[in-house]
């Protein structure tokens, strides 16, 4: 497979894992959602690497996840390396949080340092205070002072964390005015006044099907979008994105008016919650789950959270994400019933930050209201 083939499959594979998890996440919430899939798949990708060749739990990964009949290419997507240039938009941070009761295979920590730039850091969880504040420092420093404390789930049982980290800042090329206030109509049919902006472009990238229309809107870094998406007048929201179509419908220049609202929004997701609804089980009982990681203890993943933040406004974009996964010894904590709620909607949209050039989604999100 030649270098453009593999960007293409990657292309594919990251806006179907970008869409299954979007889906997830928008069926059980109560509001806005954002998240980000290029964190979540590092995450992932760690846990993976901890996984026996041949286990249920490589499989699950694939069958959850994956692309039907596409498990070579899914795989090379995974377990790609972070590749962030130093005058990119993008910084990433990614490390590992070791117990001193396991020792971590020298072969699991190199990959991990090989792909991801991982480092390795002691933690004596049964000071879970201790381990929460250097968690915490470095959120904020990763961040940027955008997520400022862990949410890492740390107990006497817990032998390994780790963390990932993302954060985007960058201009529009062609930035906003601001305009006047105007009404945006929620997801419960109320209506209110917010902070809109505009743009005028006598050349942008635009499509139309006849479930939404999308536009791509540059910033100053090369290849760097956010694709807004606007469902037609009576389409759900939570439908357009139900398929990989949101982010696949091909673009052709137009002149542009566009008024969209400024916006910041704070989420936090229990990413296993939604994982297991989509078949990835094993990993999270009790077991010698991650065999490739120690020898020392068998250990399974406990939890796997995300916080994510997004500010658009007049002269371009900030956002931020930490994603966590917490590995532990001993008993499974009890199951926790989360309720599933159907949305009516009336004209909120659907959002990606991407490269478009490589496909890789930074941040995908839905908002629903803005009260």
């Amino acid at each position: 497979m030649d270098n453009l083939e593999r960007i293409n499959a990657n292309r594919q594979c990251e806006a179907h894992f970008a869409t299954t998890m979007l889906r997830a996440l928008d069926a059980s919430a109560t509001g806005n959602v954002l998240f980000s899939p290029q964190s979540l798949r590092r995450a992932l990708a760690m846990v993976y690497l901890g996984t026996a060749e041949g286990s249920p739990c490589r499989t699950q990964f694939f069958e959850s996840l994956g692309l039907p009949g596409r498990e070579e290419d899914f795989l090379a997507w995974l377990l790609q390396p972070e590749e962030t240039s130093q005058d990119s938009a993008v910084e990433s941070a990614t490390a590992m949080w070791i117990s001193d009761k396991i020792r971590v295979r020298q072969s699991y920590a190199d990959e991990l340092a090989r792909l991801f730039k991982a480092i390795p850091y002691q933690a004596d969880f049964t000071r879970p205070q201790e381990v929460r504040e250097a968690l915490n420092r470095w959120a904020d420093e990763h961040t940027h002072g955008k997520i400022k404390e862990s949410a890492a789930s740390i107990n006497r049982f817990t032998r390994l964390v780790l963390t990932d980290a993302l954060y985007f800042k960058d201009e529009w090329e062609e930035p906003f005015y601001t305009a006047d206030d105007d009404t945006f109509r929620h997801a419960d049919g109320s209506s209110s006044a917010v902070p809109m902006m505009g743009l005028e472009l006598d050349r942008a990238w635009y499509a139309e099907t006849p479930h939404f229309q999308r536009v791509s809107l540059s910033y100053a870094h090369p290849g760097y979008a956010m694709q807004v998406i606007l469902p037609r007048e009576g389409v759900d929201v939570s439908d357009v994105v139900a398929s990989d179509e949101w982010l696949s419908a091909q673009l052709s220049p137009v002149r542009l008016d566009l008024t969209m609202p400024k916006f910041e929004i704070r989420t936090q997701a229990e990413c296993h919650d939604y994982l297991k609804q989509l078949g990835l089980w094993d990993i999270f009982t009790v077991g010698n789950r991650l065999p490739l990681v120690t020898d020392t203890d068998p250990l399974y993943v406990d939890s796997i959270t995300q916080q994510a933040y997004l500010l658009v406004q007049e002269e371009g974009t900030e956002a931020a994400a930490l994603t966590e996964v917490g590995c532990r010894v001993g008993c499974c904590p009890p199951e926790e019933s989360l309720p599933f709620i159907e949305m009516k909607v009336d004209r909120p949209f659907a959002y990606a930050i991407m490269h478009e050039w490589m496909g890789q989604i930074l941040f995908a999100g839905i908002i629903h209201n803005l009260n």
